[in-house]
């Protein structure tokens, strides 16, 4: 009697355990702010260069060998529109579109939803798959004083940003967090949608902050050291 006594409690012991283990993990899931786990964000990151490498060889390719001006290649991915996603007046046909596939070829990556911050200075983005902006802005250790043509996106999750800073040999584990920002619209930097956007904009915008970045082509800056919003950086076209 006493050993089936003691087997009951053992049994409710562990239904105790499991119950609190289980509303644990409802309760953080609930509040989206769990961390994405080793393998996935690898795996996240992997994707993401890859996308970004492919981008500058197709660019490359057409600039340098096709001599063909930056300004008449198009960077919208498909079934997208709208300011700042690189819909440039120059280029009206598949053929000069980069992730278009009579054109680039290039498969556009959307980062996931939960490489996506979306508290504090974030809280208002749209929780989605988001393209990037095609911004111009300058970056310090890239070619001239002439402004770059880059892809961002905002609001990535620090542990993403992080990441991205490691892979890319821009820090290592541990380091303070990089810092910068793209400035004042129109003084600053500018959205490309080609002919006449990419002149007139403050020497080394990216950069002044940090010297971090300089001659860097792939990297992750915040605002401040404890800012939550993150914004991936990658040169596309430097001049």
């Amino acid at each position: 009697m006493r050993r089936q006594s003691g087997n009951a409690l053992f049994l409710i012991l562990i239904a105790v355990a499991l119950f609190a283990a289980l509303s644990y993990a409802l309760t953080s899931s609930g509040r989206g702010s769990s961390s994405i786990d080793k393998e996935t964000l690898e795996i996240e990151t992997a994707k993401f260069l890859q996308m970004l490498s492919m981008t500058n060889s197709i660019t490359q390719r057409w600039t340098l060998i096709n001599g063909w001006n930056i300004n008449n290649i198009d960077y919208r991915t498909p079934d997208m529109s709208g300011s700042g996603l690189g819909d440039v007046t120059g280029c009206s046909v598949p053929e000069c579109n980069v992730f278009n596939s009579g054109g680039g070829g290039v498969s556009p990556y959307l980062p996931a939803e939960f490489t996506y911050n979306t508290t504090g200075a974030c809280t208002s983005m749209v929780i989605e798959p988001r393209p990037a902006e095609m911004d111009v802005v300058s970056v310090l250790g890239h070619g001239t004083d002439l402004s770059e043509l880059i892809m961002t996106w905002r609001c990535v999750k620090l542990e993403v940003c992080d990441k991205i800073n490691q892979v890319s040999g821009v820090t290592s584990a541990g380091d303070s967090p990089l810092i910068g920002t793209l400035g004042s619209w129109n003084t600053d930097y500018q959205y490309f949608r080609g002919a006449g956007i990419l002149d007139g904009f403050t020497t080394d915008q990216l950069g002044k902050d940090d010297s971090r970045i300089e001659g860097q082509n792939t990297f992750c800056v915040r605002t401040t050291p404890t800012a939550d919003d993150a914004r991936v950086v990658h040169v596309v076209y430097s001049r």
